[in-house]
């Protein structure tokens, strides 16, 4: 076998066995088996691993005896014609395609076994390819590319590829292998790094017979090497190991030398002039595109690409790095990238792909180290339009909406799911289908219709969206409800309520409007609910109707099919004035006959009681004194005529209970006597002193003109058309002898939840504290702690005597603020005044660095002080004072005006007590104008004393009593002096007193009042005896829950026991609540306050009020305000703790007060009673005026508020109490009550006494209003 052989052919030979290759073309087979490709131009690039393109246009086509040439930058397709001497491509065309050789390389590529492939320049051939997928480069400006066989029909697949031209290498002539000269047969071998020089060349053995070292070696791994012949006449072939022939002078061929030999043609006498060239090699910069990708769409929401690459160059040299857009000449960028033996991501700056057209473009990536420039050129597209929609059309029923659409898109074409579709609140998914159907939904309802198409990279068209409705349902009809005049149409759909309706009566063919008559105009109407009712239709008679319905769109249904009715017979008239008699438990109603009624039906408290055919009826089995309502009306066989006007009547009441809460207030002339109303009462009898008095509906009486320290008795009974009550209980009640001391030496000690009001305690006397406006009773306790208070809130306190029914005055009222967590308004503002001076204190403000008082309208920085004295005053003079806090960034608001009048006199000074066994002896300097002097011991109040000495007498042994003195004259009194506390001597009381517990489900703590002298005390439990108690004080542990315990106390003197306390029973608190009791409620003209008797275990209570349930904590009361006067209202109560909730009360109903009240007198001419205006459950006097109006013939009015000592007969504020007179006239005199009552809090307790002079013997009546 001839490998390397190769031999002349005739020219009939070569065109028989490969067809023509061209008149010049030399004879000569070159089987090539080499890897390499062939580089016939700049050979340089060779060395370079170039970034190849298909050209479009030229990928993958077929060609049989045709092949294409190029001119002047363009492509040209034509068929071989080769006919004797005649050969050339014909019927050419110009294929639209380009090229510049200028700028790329050009390479062809076989891709199956069709005939061979052949490079021609002019009609010579200059490289036969017969090997698939191994490419060649040709130059297309000087040459052309055939497929041709003769006499064959056969063809072959090409693709013509491209490459951007690298910058060249820098080749040098080898020394000593540059223009040498070759002869036939001769050449050089290559091995082993050294060059041989080689002739006499054996074609049969197929190698060199002779050859000698030249000296020259050579290095691949260094160098590239090529081969040029400079000149001569004989072809050169390359055998490295396939074969290369060479027929072109200075057309470079790249070469591997190891093993290869350079053959100048040997059956010829010529001689070829080579030359060897090598060029130091050079890595190519590797090039990889991150983005944007091949072939993309881009779109309007691609406004931020990032171009991107990887480049990576193993001689780590430095890299630059730029991009282009489409046809620019000037890179956009520019970036150098250093350390590339590693790979490095180079991200340009982003691109906006909104900035470029709709359409093609493209981004060329070019890279250099220095050498070789490396480009990659990537493809991509815009879309910024949305698709073009096409028809979009909606049809709708009475349950469903179905949507129908289309739409295209010339650039990146319809998305894979391109549409969809908006039915109210319902947005499909991206679907294929152009018609979309959504159902359940109501009928004659709009939905917002919208219909979107997107394309391939998510560009979104959307209809206009459109109110779509539902078509109506078809209604069908029921007739109901027939009356003698009227029929009801009901409506059976699930149309919405807003669907309009045509009826039609099909006799007379009229139509239906909204108020029930018929029309000849067609009418579309909207029944209330669905049920029209027709009018004015005669008795007994039949009537036909159908209907349709008719959507908001104005699509009609259709008329249903036609329902029927029949109207009743004639009813009776209305029934005329009823009239009731009553017995204890029956009721009897009694009526005329009337017109058409058959028989009559009775409705007692909204319930049918029954029939009867005559005009009365009796209703039995009821409860004494209860109300029923009854109604009447006729009816003539099933039809009934209009009920009667409603009647009220009440069963008889039995006998009303005795009245109770009977209350005295007594004065030294007078006795005020008041109870609680009785249910079923209309009138009370009381019993004065044995004489029985009518008092009306009145639930209090006055007692006056009576004598000092005089005994009366009084009874009370209450009356209703049963009978009357028993008697209640005799009540003795003494007129005061002299008045009761009011309590002195109050202290108030303000925290944040809670106040505690402390003073001077007066043996014999007990107390009541006014707190907030409710009165509570301490006993003989001297404090009252009011807590479970909110921070930084106001409240009032007043204090009296008590003693055998009668009461002291109310001392001066004390307002004080609970203190605050925070910066707020100074409070628990107190004055005191003598006669020259007042002394102004408050409590400390929390963050307060100073304080400003306004005196007398005159404002004074006061420092840090928190008391300010204000000197140089007149006697009885009245003076007003406010204060706020200050600090560097706040001052507070002034606080509420505290006005205070200075005293008539000086207080007396030195006083000196000196006690015996049951007596006290007193004395003191005298006050100058001075015309008596008076002694409060404790609380009791000793008057009209003109020396300055006295003797107190009759007092108990071993007690304290506290003690004050002030001076008195005509013109007022001096302020009373400091207490001073006196022990008579001798052996005082020594069992315990006051005692008091606190409990729980498992515990008692005792309490009780210290015993003066005192040691130590004991506690007897049963047998058991607790010794060594130090304080007043025991807490009984570890007890089982709802069991009694029993206590004693005595007290230890000297180590020697006192007498044992009576016995006190206390059971602990049981597990689960028991319901309320003894629920009462007092009522206003617009509250009710309903209080209850504590339970056991209980932590909280709930008030039902109708069906609402009102939370109101631990306390035992409920206020419900802004109630109508004269209104009854009803409730029930339940206790809850943490095992659980009480079952409910039984109900308790109220009745609001009227707003007018009426007063009786009746006495001697002269006579002067004081009326006591009280009030209960108040919750804001803000307001509110008190209106008392009378006849001014039969009385007048000597004192508009004989709860001071000074009589008051002007208008303005009544200075001592909070009471403001706003007019006193003839018949009428109205007052306001100045009180801060807390929110949440209400005011039970004495308003105002009013002192009058009757001026005739016959009874007056003064009536009160409060509004």
């Amino acid at each position: 076998m001839r490998i390397f052989g190769f031999r002349r052919i005739s020219r009939a030979e070569s065109k028989r066995q490969n067809g023509h290759f061209g008149k010049k073309c030399l004879a000569l087979m070159m089987i090539v088996i080499s890897v390499f490709a062939l580089i016939p131009h700049n050979a340089e690039a060779s060395a370079i691993d170039l970034v190849w393109e298909d050209v479009p246009g030229l990928t993958n086509v077929n060609l049989c005896e045709s092949g294409y040439w190029f001119s002047s930058g363009k492509v040209y397709k034509g068929q071989w014609e080769d006919t004797g001497d005649t050969e050339r491509f014909k019927n050419s065309v110009n294929t639209g395609i380009t090229y510049d050789d200028s700028r790329y390389y050009y390479r062809v590529i076989k891709l199956n076994n069709g005939p061979c492939v052949q490079i021609l320049k002019d009609r010579d051939r200059l490289v036969r390819i017969f090997e698939i997928n191994k490419p060649v480069e040709f130059i297309p400006s000087t040459e052309s590319i055939l497929v041709y066989m003769a006499n064959a029909s056969y063809s072959t697949n090409i693709t013509i590829q491209r490459a951007l031209k690298p910058s060249n290498l820098v080749w040098e002539d080898i020394p000593g292998l540059t223009n040498v000269t070759r002869g036939s047969g001769s050449g050089y071998k290559f091995s082993g790094g050294k060059v041989y020089a080689t002739s006499s060349w054996d074609d049969d053995r197929e190698y060199f017979k002779s050859s000698s070292d030249t000296g020259i070696t050579y290095d691949e791994s260094t160098y590239y090497y090529r081969m040029l012949i400079v000149s001569g006449s004989s072809s050169v072939t390359i055998y490295c190991p396939g074969q290369i022939d060479v027929y072109q002078y200075n057309r470079a061929i790249d070469f591997s030398l190891s093993n290869s030999i350079i053959l100048v043609y040997p059956y010829s006498s010529g001689s070829a002039n080579i030359t060897i060239q090598r060029a130091v090699k050079n890595n190519l910069t590797t090039l990889s595109v991150n983005n944007p990708i091949e072939n993309k769409y881009y779109g309007k929401n691609d406004t931020s690409v990032v171009p991107s690459i990887i480049v990576s160059d193993k001689d780590n040299n430095n890299v630059t790095c730029k991009y282009y857009i489409d046809t620019e000449t000037t890179a956009r960028e520019v970036k150098t990238v250093t350390n590339t033996a590693t790979a490095k991501t180079v991200n340009f700056n982003p691109i906006n792909m909104t900035s470029l057209s709709d359409g093609n473009h493209s981004i060329k990536f070019e890279v250099s180290d220095g050498i070789a420039t490396v480009t990659s050129l990537v493809r991509f597209k815009i879309d910024k339009s949305s698709p073009v929609l096409g028809t979009v059309s909606v049809n709708s029923s009475p349950n469903q909406i179905t949507v129908t659409g289309s739409a295209t898109d010339s650039l990146s074409g319809l998305h894979a799911t391109p549409y969809r579709y908006t039915i109210g609140s319902n947005i499909s998914s991206w679907i294929t289908s152009t018609s979309y159907t959504q159902g359940s939904l109501l009928p004659n309802t709009g939905y917002a219709v919208k219909f979107e198409a997107r394309d391939a990279i998510s560009n979104i068209a959307s209809s206009t969206t459109q109110t779509i409705y539902t078509k109506a349902l078809m209604p069908n009809l029921s007739i109901k409800n027939a009356t003698s005049y009227t029929l009801d149409i009901e409506i059976n759909d699930t149309n919405p309520i807003a669907t309009v309706y045509q009826i039609v009566n099909t006799a007379t063919n009229k139509y239906l409007t909204s108020a029930g008559d018929e029309t000849t105009i067609p009418t579309w109407i909207r029944p209330n609910n669905k049920i029209q009712t027709v009018r004015n239709l005669s008795p007994q008679t039949s009537y036909s109707y159908k209907i349709q319905a008719k959507n908001e769109a104005g699509v009609e249904t259709g008329f249903s099919a036609p329902a029927t009715g029949t109207t009743l017979a004639t009813p009776p008239p209305k029934v005329g004035e009823l009239t009731a008699t009553a017995e204890m438990n029956s009721i009897t109603i009694h009526w005329d006959l009337v017109g058409y009624a058959t028989s009559y039906e009775i409705e007692g408290d909204g319930v049918i009681l029954g029939t009867a055919q005559g005009t009365s009826f009796t209703h039995t089995g009821l409860i004494t004194g209860t109300e029923h309502i009854y109604r009447v009306r006729g009816k003539n066989g099933n039809v009934a005529g209009p009920w009667s006007e409603p009647i009220s009547k009440s069963t008889l009441p039995p006998a009303p209970q005795a009245p109770a809460n009977i209350n005295t207030f007594a004065t030294r002339n007078n006795i005020t006597v008041t109870w609680n109303s009785v249910n079923g009462a209309t009138a009370y009898d009381i019993e004065v002193d044995g004489d029985i008095l009518s008092n009306g509906n009145s639930t209090n009486y006055v007692h006056a003109g009576l004598t000092p320290n005089t005994s009366h008795s009084y009874r009370v009974r209450s009356i209703n058309p049963a009978g009357k009550s028993e008697w209640s209980n005799m009540l003795t009640v003494i007129t005061q002898d002299e008045a009761l001391p009011i309590p002195q030496n109050i202290v108030v000690e303000p925290l944040k939840t809670k106040i505690t009001v402390t003073w001077s305690m007066i043996p014999g006397l007990t107390y009541q504290v006014e707190a907030d406006g409710n009165i509570k009773n301490t006993g003989a306790l001297s404090e009252y702690v009011h807590d479970n208070l909110i921070a930084d809130t106001e409240h009032t306190y007043r204090i009296r005597s008590v003693k055998d029914g009668s009461y002291s005055d109310w001392s001066r009222l004390i307002i004080v603020r609970t203190k605050a967590d925070i910066f707020t308004v100074p409070s628990n503002i107190q004055g005191k005044a003598d006669d020259a001076k007042i002394s102004v204190s408050w409590d400390a403000v929390t963050n307060a660095e100073s304080y400003e008082i306004d005196s007398d309208g005159v404002v004074i920085d006061n420092g840090n002080n928190t008391s300010f004295i204000h000197e140089s005053l007149s006697p009885n003079s009245s003076h007003t004072y406010r204060v706020r806090a200050k600090n560097d960034s706040e001052v507070s608001q002034w606080s509420d005006p505290l006005t205070i009048s200075t005293y008539a006199l000086s207080q007396p000074q030195n006083v000196i007590a000196n006690g015996a066994e049951t007596e006290i002896a007193l004395s003191w300097d005298r006050v100058a104008n001075a015309e008596s002097y008076e002694l409060k011991v404790d609380g009791n109040t000793i008057r009209n004393i003109n020396g300055t000495t006295y003797t107190i007498t009759g007092l108990l042994k071993g007690s304290q009593y506290s003690i004050s003195i002030r001076a008195v004259n005509s013109q007022g009194t001096s302020a009373f002096t400091t207490p001073i506390l006196v022990l008579t001597q001798g052996e005082g009381n020594t069992v315990p007193q006051n005692i008091g517990a606190i409990r729980a489900k498992d515990q008692i703590a005792l309490i009780w009042g210290n015993v003066v002298g005192a040691d130590g005390y004991e506690v007897k439990i049963g047998d058991q005896i607790i010794t060594d108690l130090t304080t007043p004080a025991y807490t009984h542990k570890n007890l089982v829950p709802n069991t009694d315990h029993i206590f004693m106390v005595r007290s230890i003197k000297a180590g020697l026991p006192g007498q044992w306390s009576e016995p006190i029973t206390i059971k602990t608190m049981s597990l689960d609540p028991a319901i309320p009791t003894n629920i009462t409620a007092a009522t206003t003209t617009s509250t009710v306050l309903l209080t209850w008797n504590s339970v056991a275990d209980a932590e909280e209570y709930e008030v039902q009020i109708g069906d609402v349930v009102k939370g109101v904590g631990a306390s035992l009361k409920y206020l419900h305000t802004g109630l109508t006067p004269n209104t009854q209202y009803t409730y029930r109560v339940r206790s809850k703790n943490k095992t659980g909730v009480s079952p409910w009360s039984e109900p308790v109903t109220a009745m609001t007060s009227s707003s007018t009240q009426a007063f009786r007198a009746i006495g001697a001419v002269g006579e002067e009673r004081d009326l006591v205006v009280t009030a209960s459950n108040i919750t804001n006097f803000q307001g509110h005026v008190f209106t008392l109006t009378y006849n001014p013939d039969e009385l007048e009015i000597t004192d508009v508020s004989s709860l001071t000592a000074k009589k008051d007969e002007n208008s303005g504020n009544i200075i001592g109490t909070d009471i403001e007179v706003i007019q006193n006239q003839l018949g009428i005199l109205q007052f306001k009550k100045h009180m801060i009552i807390p929110q949440g809090q209400a005011y039970t307790g004495v308003i105002n006494s009013i002192r009058f002079k009757l001026k005739t013997t016959n009874e007056v009546i003064i009536t009160y209003t409060t509004k």
